[in-house]
């Protein structure tokens, strides 16, 4: 998500400026370099074991406390491609969805 300062309004990645003042648009979130250095361990771990759930579900937790609602929402997909059943995933996806205001997936989420 991009935001703009002055403006305080939020817009989706693709937007590089505001539509009401014209301002350039700044990333909303960004992680320190605490965090950024375990979003990297998280991924070289998938690397050697991608299909570990328990660290896909740990890596989808971290990316959802960060506010990063779009990779966990692909981390989240790819464990339900494993378990369909997983009621934890589903949950998050369904919470991730929310957070990004994407209402039909998140309503298609909360049927299943």
């Amino acid at each position: 998500m991009k935001k703009c300062k002055q403006c305080n309004i939020t817009y989706d990645d693709s937007k590089n400026y505001c539509k009401k003042c014209g301002n350039a648009l700044a990333d909303d979130h960004k992680l320190e370099s605490k965090e950024a250095a375990k979003k990297q361990v998280f991924e070289d771990r998938l690397k050697i074991d991608p299909l570990n759930t328990g660290l896909l579900h740990e890596y989808a937790k971290f990316l959802f406390g960060n506010s990063l609602y779009k990779d966990a929402i692909a981390v989240l997909l790819k464990i339900l491609a494993l378990d369909e059943k997983d009621e934890t995933a589903t949950d998050l996806l369904f919470q991730s969805y929310q957070n990004l205001q994407m209402h039909n997936e998140a309503g298609e989420t909360g049927k299943q």
